[in-house]
């Protein structure tokens, strides 16, 4: 089913309305024996009238199409929008999935290094703190006050 485009059926209209206007004006300069009957003048009037008619509502209806092709252009410009968005937003998840990667190779090998670490004994280790203390070997700052890390 193929319907003719809104353009199209205003541009028929307005060469109908010419067509028949012309007609009337050539019909109104004739001379009065070539001059149509007033039925026939009557006729030819209603179909202007008519064609009028059709024309306006024509021009309602593209008058319609026109602001459903603006709400159309403001959808498409918030999907613009909404799309420029996401791609931010998938940019960041990209960075932020790179970053865990990073993070979880690192923590793989860390995981490994302690597992192969030898255990050392909490004892063993609060000794080796005290024998450090005990030489002397640990000094804090000038400034330091007891409640600072």
């Amino acid at each position: 089913m193929w319907s003719t485009c809104t353009k199209e059926v205003i541009l028929s209209l307005i060469d109908d309305i010419e067509l028949i206007s012309r007609e009337i004006l050539e019909n109104s300069v004739q001379p009065k024996p070539k001059k149509m009957s007033p039925a026939d003048h009557q006729a030819v009037t209603e179909l202007l009238v008519e064609k009028d008619k059709q024309l306006q509502a024509a021009l309602k209806v593209a008058t319609e199409q026109g602001e459903v092709e603006h709400q159309i252009d403001q959808v498409r410009a918030q999907v613009e929008e909404q799309d420029a968005l996401i791609r931010n937003l998938q940019k960041q998840l990209k960075e932020a999935e790179s970053l865990l990667s990073n993070t979880i190779y690192q923590a793989k090998q860390k995981l490994e290094s302690v597992g192969k670490a030898k255990p050392v004994l909490s004892e063993d280790l609060i000794k080796y703190s005290h024998k450090i203390s005990a030489s002397n070997a640990v000094a804090a700052p000038p400034n330091w006050q007891q409640g600072d890390p």
